[in-house]
Formats: structure tokens, C-alpha cells, sequence
């Protein structure tokens, strides 16, 4: 894949590990950028540290340990000489009503998740062509009764990068704040899970995101035809969704 971008690019993702980050990690690193990865999943991230090859740093962290997660940021901040691109894959869910679990949920998927957020802020600043991106999901759309939960911190999310453009609109600065809604993938989170439709192949949709965080997109259902879902879902009256 070409890209107009040079490849001085310094990318961190957060949830590396496998799945999606992992797939973005590879296209960014055909592109020639220098790497920095984040995930609690040591192995995983030393294999992929050595497919990659030199220009990869790892920090082993887990998201839901916030003072690590902002201490492996600063790190490899250092490393590569200073981020321009931060994307927050990091991302957990349960299907449980047991309390433990569902706040581990809300540490990783919202705790890191603004550890991120708001290290962007103070390091982006003076950056403008500078990039931060949030994976959300479909599921931010509404209430989800297999996992309310996972919908709600994904809605969370939503709200929150909303907020961060509004900011930056008003305050003149120009780098941007990507929300990537995708639907179902086939990764392992979402493998052998029941009701599943339009599932897409990992490599399409990670091309797809990789295209919306370069094209600085506010808003990007992946794969495109989700967006259709997501308006459905806004406008399906309460007792057919309730069904569905």
C-alpha cells in the first residue's frame, strides 16, 4: 500500500497485540513509519516486534492499569522521538452481570481510553498534521442487551472524541480526532459469537481503517455499509428494537 505520507511517521498503538492492532501495526510498517506498541500480551507482542523488524519499540502494558498505560506512552514517546499518530485499539468485554468483571470492562475501555485521550492533548498541541484515533463500535449506537456494559463504554467513547473535535474546532488547533465505528470483524473477540452478519475479513477492514485515520475522517463505519445499520438502529422504534 502506498501512502503520501514520509516515513518519518512515529505510530503507537495501544492493543497491538493481536487482531485489529495488530494488523494496523503491519500496514504502517509497510508504509516505512516507526512503531510503538502497547498490549499486556508479552509473547504476542515480541512475535510481532520480530516480523516487523527494526523501527518496532513494545511496551508491555495493561490499559486497565492507568498510571503504566501513561507511563508506556511517555516511554515510547521517547523512543521514537516524538508520536505524531496515537490509535486506542485496546478493548475488552464480558457477557456477565458479575460487577468485577464489568468494571474491568470500564477500566480498559474507558480508563485507558482516556489516559490516551488526554496524553494527546498535552503532546499534540503544536503538531497539526498530527493523528489520534479511537476504535468505538456499532455498538455505541444503543443499548446492547447481551453486554450493556460494552455498548456503554463504546457510546462513552463516541461522546468523548465528539468532544475532543468540538474543542479542537474551537480552539484553532488543527490535528485531528478520528472515531472508527466497526461492525462485526472476524478477530478473536467476536469468533464463534452467535447472531453475527456481515462479518469482514480482518485484512479488508483494517485497510479500511488504516484509509480513515490517514484521511483524517471524523466518523468512519467499518466496513461502509454499517452506517446504513447505524441509522436503522437510531431510528427503529424501542419496541421492534427490543425485539430484534
Amino acid at each position: 500500500m502506498q501512502s503520501s505520507q514520509p516515513s518519518t511517521r512515529r505510530v503507537i498503538i495501544v492493543g497491538a497485540s493481536s487482531g485489529i492492532g495488530a494488523e494496523l501495526a503491519r500496514l504502517y510498517a509497510r508504509d516505512g513509519a516507526r512503531l510503538g506498541l502497547i498490549a499486556r500480551r508479552q509473547d504476542c507482542l515480541e512475535a510481532l516486534c520480530a516480523e516487523l523488524g527494526p523501527g518496532t519499540e513494545m511496551v508491555v502494558a495493561d490499559a486497565a492499569n492507568l498510571e503504566s498505560l501513561s507511563a508506556a506512552l511517555d516511554l515510547l514517546d521517547a523512543r521514537l522521538g516524538g508520536a505524531d499518530t496515537l490509535i486506542y485499539n485496546a478493548g475488552i468485554n464480558y457477557m456477565s452481570r458479575e460487577w468485577k468483571k464489568e468494571t474491568e470492562v470500564l477500566a480498559v475501555n474507558n480508563g485507558g481510553f482516556v489516559v490516551a485521550a488526554t496524553w494527546v492533548h498535552a503532546h499534540f498541541r503544536d503538531k497539526p498534521q498530527a493523528r489520534f484515533a479511537g476504535i468505538s463500535s456499532i455498538a455505541a449506537i444503543r443499548g446492547s442487551g447481551p453486554s450493556p456494559i460494552y455498548g456503554a463504554t463504546k457510546a462513552f467513547m463516541c461522546n468523548y472524541l465528539e468532544g475532543m473535535r468540538k474543542n479542537l474546532f474551537r480552539s484553532g488547533q488543527r490535528w485531528s480526532v478520528s472515531d472508527i465505528r466497526p461492525g462485526f470483524i472476524d478477530t478473536d473477540m467476536t469468533r464463534g459469537q452467535k447472531g453475527m452478519f456481515w462479518v469482514a475479513a480482518l485484512d479488508k477492514a483494517t485497510r479500511q481503517i488504516y484509509r480513515a485515520i490517514e484521511d483524517r475522517k471524523r466518523v468512519t463505519y467499518v466496513t461502509r455499509r454499517w452506517r446504513l445499520i447505524a441509522w436503522v438502529m437510531r431510528v427503529i422504534p424501542e419496541k421492534i428494537y427490543y425485539r430484534v
